[in-house]
């Protein structure tokens, strides 16, 4: 089951890349458990994004398994989890034409 999870996001993360949706700096994260989620890595490329660059961690950041750190917008992930249980996964994006924009 984790391992189908983590190939979902890798599949999320590379569609968004591919549609310009995502760029070095955009994460994506599963809550996999009450206080526990999914996400990329934050070195991780994500054209060639693997479930090796996925990283399980708790809400404090430490890692639990995998060979990276979370990217340092974590935070944001968990602050919504916190306040929404309902929501299971997230997307933090930085689409090219917003971002220009804005």
């Amino acid at each position: 089951m984790m391992e189908s999870l983590k190939q979902d996001l890798v599949d999320c993360i590379r569609m968004l890349e591919f549609a310009g949706l995502v760029n070095y700096n955009g994460h994506a994260s599963i809550k996999i458990s009450e206080h526990r989620i999914l996400i990329n890595s934050s070195s991780c490329p994500k054209n060639s994004l693997t479930v090796n660059d996925i990283c399980e961690i708790d809400f404090d950041g430490n890692v639990i398994f995998g060979t990276d750190k979370p990217p340092i917008e974590f935070h944001l992930h968990v602050g919504i989890y916190e306040a929404r249980s309902d929501v299971r996964a997230i997307v933090h994006a930085h689409p090219k034409w917003s971002t220009f924009l804005t």
